[in-house]
């Protein structure tokens, strides 16, 4: 049976997945994989390259045999590209691979237009009253904002704090905190890395969709680039609310389409 993995966004964590099911009655077996957080990539030894051969190490200790289905959500979009990769050089059957809403990655900087997109955000959230969603939201981006301010100097610093009691604490005391820890480090240590692999991007032989909603329209060429055969799907909403009530039923609807040609055969083609 093909078993569909799933990869989150930089931050971690997952929407409801089973929200993208074909049917009620679909009984297709998810397997979530996470990643292993700032502590890990703040590791002076630390390569991107080598989260992806322990990602995919991780997915092979789940799911030892049989074809799979790769969904990654946002970063997961990318690094499903390298896992796919480097699981089909090692013999693995994949049988499709899908991004949402995963668009270029080149530096750990705010990409260009975040300003009005968090004005925006912050208004949708205003707008719905969804106060508690609003208080998050604003919490991670002050801790974005003070992390950024430290600038280079932030692995140093957290190598020094690893395991001190304040920080500890600090961290058990605001998940956010945490989260936007994981999010920094990953795009310091990942993005450049991300950016040269595409100035000579390794063909991906499998069926591939892009489910990605218009602000991110300009990364499609970056996926041509890699997946040869490419879908691209528009998909309603923002990259933050993508799995609101509102918006998922057209995201779900995208991946079905999406998914529904793909077959065993074409994933060694």
């Amino acid at each position: 049976m093909t078993c569909t993995v799933f990869l989150p966004g930089s931050g971690g964590g997952f929407p409801d997945v089973t929200q993208l099911k074909v049917a009620p009655d679909d009984d297709t077996p998810f397997e979530k994989i996470n990643y292993p957080g700032w502590k890990r990539y703040v590791d002076p030894k630390f390569r991107p390259e080598l989260l992806v051969t322990e990602l995919a190490a991780e997915i092979g200790s789940r799911v030892p045999s049989g074809p799979l289905r790769i969904v990654g959500i946002s970063m997961g979009g990318h690094f499903g590209y390298l896992i796919a990769l480097y699981l089909q050089a090692q013999g693995r059957e994949i049988e499709g691979l899908c991004a949402i809403d995963s668009f270029i990655v080149t530096t750990a900087a705010p990409t260009p237009g975040w300003k009005s997109r968090a004005l925006a955000e912050f208004l949708e959230t205003l707008k719905g009253r969804r106060f508690d969603d609003l208080h998050i939201m604003c919490r991670s981006k002050l801790w974005r904002a003070a992390l950024r301010g430290v600038g280079d100097m932030l692995p140093t610093l957290l190598r020094k704090a690893y395991g001190q009691d304040w920080l500890v604490r600090a961290l058990e005391l605001d998940p956010i905190l945490k989260r936007e820890l994981d999010i920094r480090m990953m795009a310091r240590e990942c993005a450049p890395w991300l950016a040269k692999i595409d100035e000579e991007p390794v063909p991906l032989s499998t069926q591939t969709a892009l489910l990605r909603t218009r602000s991110h329209m300009a990364s499609d060429a970056m996926w041509r680039a890699r997946c040869p055969n490419l879908a691209v799907y528009e998909v309603e909403g923002s990259h933050e609310t993508l799995f609101e009530a509102e918006n998922v039923g057209c995201l779900r609807d995208a991946f079905v389409r999406a998914s529904r040609d793909w077959t065993h055969s074409t994933s060694n083609a």
